[in-house]
């Protein structure tokens, strides 16, 4: 009897340790921790269907989807610069299978307090894309350099066309208006119109991004004065940039891509490599170079990737904190 009961008492035992043992290994929704991703993952953007965000974010979803072994499904939800978006990934687990875009707008809302998801509060995957902003005018203009464009502006007003307020066309602009009071920007709900004001006579220069502005430098109608990058491009080296012309800034469209604060490290360790798998595979090296993206490389992984939004906050702060 004595033996049968000892018997019984190890038997249990071990049960007891087993359990234990598949307990630990769950995070709290059934799930295998060392076994992420094992269901669907979900892109929220913060854009609307069609555009080039839009774009760029499902083709990295299907190639990431690639190298995850899982779905990865885009859910746009645009409204509120961002925020709609932001506000429904704050309200999801910390788990890695929401990965949001994390753009321009994400550091606006840091700055301006309109989101639960900042710059301080999120874990960066990656950077996939940066779209520099130019500033071009029509061949046969005032201008033919960046240089000739300030000096007139010492004694005479410059008007330079953007698509919006408040963001990566506006700054660089607003920023030339602190050293020479006479260049103001003029806001224009798309860069089509800003393109057709330009063209028309009605404004002497504008900024876009260069994908626009290619088919009018074919026609030799536009030509690009200076890029707000670091540094010239191997594509446009006779270009300078506008820190030559003491434009102190670089500014671009960002793309990129980050969870929620608290998402387990190993499991944003498994997103980041999986993206830049997916940057790295032909597919998508063929679409930024058949979009004028290949301009500048905007891969940027993990921290180097969040270091990049930092300085531009610092950019914006004064700039979206101005009074006017």
């Amino acid at each position: 009897m004595k033996k049968r009961l000892v018997a019984l008492f190890l038997g249990l035992t071990l049960m007891v340790i087993a359990l234990a043992g598949c307990t630990s290994g769950n995070d709290g929704d059934g799930e295998l921790a060392d076994d992420f991703p094992n269901k669907p993952i979900e892109f929220a953007l913060t854009v609307s269907p069609g555009g080039a965000s839009d774009i760029s974010a499902r083709l990295v979803a299907q190639l990431m989807s690639k190298h995850l072994g899982v779905d990865v499904r885009v859910v746009n939800m645009p409204g509120g610069s961002g925020a709609v978006c932001l506000e429904y990934v704050n309200k999801q687990p910390a788990d890695g299978y929401i990965v949001f875009n994390a753009a321009n707008s994400l550091v606006s809302h840091t700055i301006k307090g309109t989101s639960p998801i900042t710059l301080e509060n999120y874990e960066a995957i990656g950077l996939t894309e940066i779209d520099p902003r130019w500033i071009a005018t029509v061949v046969g203009g005032k201008f033919d350099t960046i240089e000739e464009l300030i000096e007139y502006a010492q004694d005479n007003e410059v008007t330079i066309g953007g698509s919006m307020v408040d963001n990566q066309d506006h700054l660089p602009i607003w920023l030339m208006g602190q050293q020479w009071p006479n260049v103001k920007y003029v806001p224009f709900d798309s860069t089509s119109e800003v393109l057709a004001a330009a063209m028309g006579g009605h404004i002497d220069a504008m900024i876009a991004s260069i994908g626009p502005l290619l088919p009018l430098m074919e026609n030799d109608e536009v030509k690009l004065l200076c890029i707000f990058h670091d540094e010239r491009t191997d594509k446009y080296p006779d270009v300078p940039t506008g820190k030559e012309a003491g434009i102190d800034i670089s500014t671009a469209v960002y793309r990129g891509f980050g969870v929620k604060a608290g998402t387990p490290p190993e499991r944003v360790e498994i997103l980041r490599e999986a993206l830049a798998k997916a940057v790295a595979e032909p597919e998508y090296k063929e679409y930024v170079e058949k979009s004028n993206l290949d301009i500048v490389d905007g891969v940027r992984i993990g921290e180097e990737f969040a270091e990049t939004f930092w300085e531009l906050h610092g950019y914006y702060e004064e700039f979206l904190n101005r009074d006017e």
